[in-house]
């Protein structure tokens, strides 16, 4: 899909971040230099603006598969939230077509969290993904002490699929583990068929603090 894609839930608008959109980054750069924001995402926060600035217009403002969490209260953006393109090599080993898989990153503003922002954003770009994109499965990876993470995860169906061990942060310089996990189109299709999104939306997940650590080697 080239066209602009434009989501609506109850409280929220996804859409795609617009280029030199000075407010947007502004919004953005207040919420990306807080290092309990930046950090729970694997990345380091923004010592500037201009940082924020450029990774806004050169990255996220060009990529058809990222979309501004817009609260619609106040018009502006409270988060992120995107679809990532996995390796093909990865894709393949793990049994799926490349095109038909993907890998779901997010992040939202610490003002809002525990709010149910993001299962609600999560599930809407779950269905475009599914429905509209025709995905077979959805990715996820998380930080193991990441817990807020993992319970968006579960709420909205993800299951645990694997840990990996050693995973390298650029920004961060240094390794981390991450726990997987998966969404597979006929699970979401299931699961929406069991109950409404609505009910959905209200049911707190359950977090095992000791999930299964599986050794899974990197490709």
């Amino acid at each position: 899909m080239r066209y602009p894609v434009v989501l609506r839930t109850p409280r929220l608008i996804l859409r795609h971040w617009k280029a030199g959109d000075e407010l947007e980054i502004a919004e953005q750069y207040q919420y990306a230099s807080n290092p309990k924001v930046a950090e729970a995402s694997g990345w380091s926060a923004y010592n500037d603006i201009e940082q924020c600035r450029r990774y806004h217009d050169t990255v996220q403002a060009r990529d058809p598969e990222c979309f501004a969490i817009i609260y619609k209260r106040t018009g502006l953006p409270i988060g992120s939230i995107a679809f990532k393109t996995m390796p093909k090599k990865i894709s393949l080993a793990l049994g799926h077509d490349p095109s038909r898989c993907r890998e779901v990153g997010y992040w939202l503003g610490e003002p809002h969290w525990g709010r149910g922002f993001m299962p609600e954003a999560l599930e809407a770009l779950l269905k475009h993904g599914f429905d509209e994109l025709g995905l077979d499965i959805v990715y996820a990876k998380h930080l193991l002490g990441n817990s807020r993470s993992r319970t968006v995860l579960e709420r909205c169906g993800f299951t645990y699929d694997h840990t990996e061990h050693g995973n390298t942060s650029a920004q961060l310089h240094k390794r981390m583990d991450e726990d997987v996990l998966t969404l597979s189109a006929q699970a979401w299709r299931m699961r929406r068929e069991q109950r409404p999104l609505a009910g959905r939306l209200r049911t707190s997940a359950y977090w095992d603090a000791n999930p299964k650590i599986t050794a899974h080697p990197q490709c």
